[in-house]
């Protein structure tokens, strides 16, 4: 990742997109941990750059060939059973 930011300054970009991803920063309910944002944040302003953040609450990859993988948080999973209609739901009623 640290190369991105750098690459995209060498390259004249004037900023860079992040995905804020939910699955990552609140594992534990109410417990943030944004401590790699704030690293990348640092870098990009270091070079110049902006950058447009992202937040998402859905997850990243668990599809073939996908290489990252980032669920929503297992607390949240763990929801769709004790409040099943916090999820969506198709008209026959499959997640």
């Amino acid at each position: 990742v640290g190369t991105i930011p750098a690459g995209a300054a060498g390259v004249g970009a004037e900023g860079i997109m992040v995905d804020v991803w939910w699955g990552l920063c609140e594992q534990e309910p109410g417990v943030y941990d944004f401590d790699g944002y704030v690293e990348l944040l640092k870098m990009c302003r270091s070079l110049g750059l902006k950058v447009q953040a992202v937040m998402s609450f859905h997850a990243c990859g668990g599809n073939i060939g996908d290489s990252v993988n980032i669920p929503i948080p297992k607390w949240v999973a763990d929801l769709e059973f004790k409040v099943p209609e916090l999820f969506y739901r198709d008209q026959r009623g499959d997640p």
